[in-house]
C-alpha cells in the first residue's frame, strides 16, 4: 500500500493565503479603528461639507477627503455622495454614523470610568468657551489649576455660546464657559463671574461729550454687532427688550465674530457697539474708544460654567469643578 504525504499538497500556498487574508483583515480593522476618521466623518455629516468640517477640526480639506476615502475603501461602500453641490448621506452612511457615534460615546465613557479609578490628578481636559470667557477668563483658570496639578493638560475650543453648549451636551467637551445663561435639560449651569456690558463709541462721536443718552437715541446710530448665537449678542437683545428697545431697529454696519473685532471696528469709526468691559479695557485705557453712559441703565451679565449633569465624573473633572467653584468664590 502506497503512502503519500499527510495533508494537502498545497498547504504552503494556503498558509500564505491565510496570512495575507489575516493581514488584510488586521489592516482594515486598524484603519476602521482610527477614531480620527470617525470624528472627521461625523463632523462632515454635521456640517454638511468637507471645507466646513475641516475648519471645525483644524484640518485641511484634502485631509478630510482622505479620511473619508479611507473609510469608504475599507468598508467597500459609499458613505457620502455629492448631489447638486450638497453632501448627501447614503443608507450605508446612516448606519456607519450610528456606529461611529456609539463607539465614540463608549470610548468617552470608558475614559471617564478609568479616570475615576486614578488616585493621581492627571490627564487632559477638553474645554470649550465662548469668545469672551475663552480669551479673558479661562486661560487664567487653567493656568492656576495646572500650578496645583502640573500633570494636567488642556485643550480649549473657542466658538459661540450655542455651539459650546452643543459640544458639552454631545460630550465633545468635558465642560464649557459661556457668556449667557443657558437652560437645557441635562446641563449643570453655575454662575462663576460677572462682566459689565458697555456702550462704546469712537473718541470723536458726539455722544462722548454728553452726560448720558437715552435708549431711543440709539435707533438712529450705526452699530457694530456680534454674530447671532454669541453670548454677548443674546444678552444685549434680552436687556434691550427688557428696557423697551427693539434690537432689530439697530442699524448694523458690521457683524463681527469676536469681541475684539467689535472693539477694533469701533476704533475704526464704524459705529457704536455694546462690548464686554474685559474686551474693551485696553482700548479704553489707551483712549481709542470711549464709553457712553445710558440713562438709568447698567447692564451686567454673568459668566457661566456648564457641564453635563448626568455623567460619571473622573477624578480630574471633580477636582477641576471644585477648583472653578473656589475660583468663583475667591
Amino acid at each position: 500500500m502506497e503512502s503519500g504525504p499527510v495533508g494537502d499538497s498545497n498547504t504552503g500556498d494556503d498558509s500564505t493565503a491565510d496570512l495575507a487574508c489575516q493581514s488584510q483583515v488586521a489592516y482594515t480593522f486598524s484603519t476602521l479603528m482610527n477614531l480620527t476618521y470617525f470624528k472627521t466623518y461625523l463632523e462632515v455629516v454635521k456640517r454638511g461639507g468637507f471645507s466646513e468640517a475641516g475648519k471645525a477640526l483644524g484640518l485641511s480639506q484634502p485631509t478630510v477627503s482622505f479620511h473619508i476615502q479611507r473609510l469608504e475603501e475599507d468598508l467597500t461602500t459609499k458613505l457620502l455622495e455629492r448631489q447638486g453641490g450638497r453632501i448627501v448621506v447614503t443608507p450605508a452612511g446612516v448606519e456607519f454614523q450610528a456606529f461611529a457615534e456609539r463607539v465614540l460615546q463608549e470610548l468617552s465613557s470608558l475614559e471617564q470610568r478609568l479616570g475615576a479609578l486614578q488616585e493621581e490628578v492627571a490627564g487632559k481636559l477638553s474645554l470649550g468657551a465662548s469668545t469672551n470667557p475663552g480669551e479673558y477668563i479661562l486661560p487664567r483658570i487653567v493656568g492656576a489649576f495646572r500650578q496645583l496639578f502640573p500633570k494636567v493638560s488642556a485643550s480649549i475650543s473657542i466658538a459661540d455660546t450655542a455651539e459650546i453648549v452643543d459640544k458639552v451636551m454631545d460630550r465633545q467637551c468635558d465642560a464649557g464657559f459661556v457668556g449667557a445663561e443657558v437652560k437645557r435639560r441635562g446641563l449643570d449651569v453655575r454662575k462663576i463671574a460677572e462682566d459689565q456690558l458697555l456702550l462704546i463709541a469712537p473718541p470723536g462721536h458726539p455722544f462722548t461729550t454728553r452726560p448720558s443718552v437715552g435708549l431711543s437715541d440709539l435707533e438712529q446710530e450705526p452699530f457694530v454687532l456680534r454674530q447671532e448665537g454669541s453670548g454677548t449678542q443674546k444678552t444685549v437683545e434680552e436687556l434691550m427688550h427688557a428696557n423697551g428697545l427693539n434690537p432689530s431697529k439697530l442699524k448694523a454696519t458690521m457683524v463681527a465674530g469676536s469681541n475684539q473685532a467689535v472693539v477694533t471696528a469701533v476704533e475704526a469709526g464704524m459705529g457704536l457697539a455694546f462690548a464686554s468691559q474685559m474686551a474693551a479695557a485696553r482700548s479704553l485705557e489707551l483712549g481709542r474708544v470711549k464709553t457712553v453712559p445710558l440713562d438709568g441703565v447698567s447692564w451686567v451679565r454673568g459668566i457661566y460654567f456648564i457641564k453635563p449633569s448626568r455623567s460619571v465624573e473622573t477624578k480630574l473633572m471633580k477636582e477641576f469643578t471644585a477648583f472653578v467653584d473656589r475660583w468663583s468664590a475667591g
